[in-house]
């Protein structure tokens, strides 16, 4: 049984070897080079970690980036247990609910880009369309740089959103109904019986989709 593991298990361990763990250890050791690809690489040790902190570019990557990371990954937490609640009920229809709320999930990133830079778009897009119908300005979301990264931040929710929105469904429908009925005997109402019952029980996917949502916010 050890050697059918081991035999099985082997594809995926010389993947993760072969593409992700050597890549990460040699870039690393290039890291501690001075190479311009033309020349023999020369060892100077953490001087590129170092010019690299005293960077002004660096600094401004990393606040934008910390800037997203704190506000897309808990809007998008938020919006998608939000919309697993709405989605864990057996009304009629539900499955055909739930395909188009996970659309996005499989759609194309070239498709989403191109979707949403019509969206965005200065010119004639949509957002500035329904805008323009409440009396407001068109605005240039993409190249505005007070409106760039909210745009980015709202493009990237919506794409996040199924995952996320499956893993929560997936919590709440493990969650025994036995609890809620037995909350709703005792008189607790909607919101005693999420504070009490669904939150402490949906620990284990937030925890799993937050990290999730961290790791793929900092990439």
């Amino acid at each position: 049984e050890s050697r059918w593991a081991w035999l099985f298990l082997a594809p995926m361990l010389l993947g993760l070897v072969l593409l992700s763990a050597a890549p990460i250890l040699a870039t690393f050791a290039i890291s501690l080079t001075d190479w311009d690809l033309l020349r023999a690489p020369t060892f100077v040790g953490l001087d590129n970690y170092l010019s690299l902190l005293g960077n002004e570019r660096f600094h401004l990557a990393l606040r934008n980036t910390v800037f997203y990371v704190v506000a897309s990954v808990p809007i998008g937490m938020t919006l998608a247990l939000g919309l697993a609640l709405a989605l864990n009920h057996a009304i009629r229809g539900i499955a055909w609910i739930r395909t188009m709320y996970f659309l996005p999930l499989v759609t194309s990133a070239v498709a989403v880009g191109l979707v949403w830079a019509w969206i965005y778009s200065p010119n004639d897009g949509l957002l500035n369309q329904l805008l323009g119908l409440l009396g407001v300005p068109p605005q240039k979301w993409i190249s505005d740089p007070f409106w760039a990264m909210p745009a980015i931040v709202a493009m990237s929710v919506w794409q996040g959103l199924p995952a996320s929105t499956i893993i929560f469904l997936a919590g709440l429908q493990a969650i025994p109904r036995d609890y809620y009925e037995a909350a709703q005997v005792d008189g607790a109402g909607r919101w005693t019986s999420f504070r009490r019952i669904t939150l402490p029980l949906l620990t284990p996917s937030i925890f799993f989709t937050g990290i999730l949502a961290l790791i793929g916010s900092f990439q």
